[in-house]
């Protein structure tokens, strides 16, 4: 069995308990896949965005829309890989109730769903958790 990154793990758990507390910002420990989590939060529009505190800390802004965050709706699933079979699988299950936003670490980056399959990726990866809308 995969494990995720118990690290990344515990930073978006805090995340979510941040969101749900109505926090407008939280600081935290980061590292590279961290960074590109966030990045791909930013690029999303979950996030306003982050700066760095020194050398070792993070602080992430959230963003909120009647006071509702996306994050909120973050779940984490029993790591789970997924061959390109599955994933077209996944996705074209998911047209049908777009109530779900999977994020998946693959050798080609961390990408999600839509991503892998609008831009042809021919790869399969690890769920790493996903979103809950709504």
């Amino acid at each position: 069995m995969v494990k995720i990154n118990t690290f990344i793990y515990k930073v978006l758990i805090n995340l979510r308990n941040a969101v749900k507390g109505f926090k407008s910002f939280t600081d935290s420990f980061y590292n590279l896949l961290l960074l590109y989590i966030l990045d791909l939060f930013y690029k999303r529009g979950y996030i306003h965005g982050y700066k760095y505190l020194n050398r070792y800390r993070i602080r992430i802004f959230f963003k909120y829309m009647n006071t509702y965050n996306i994050l909120k709706g973050l779940r984490f699933n029993n790591q789970k890989i997924f061959s390109l079979k599955k994933l077209y699988y996944l996705f074209y299950s998911s047209l049908s109730k777009p109530y779900y936003i999977y994020f998946f670490s693959t050798p080609l980056g961390f990408y999600t769903l839509d991503e892998l399959m609008f831009t042809q990726k021919v790869t399969g990866g690890l769920l790493y958790f996903y979103i809950k809308i709504g």
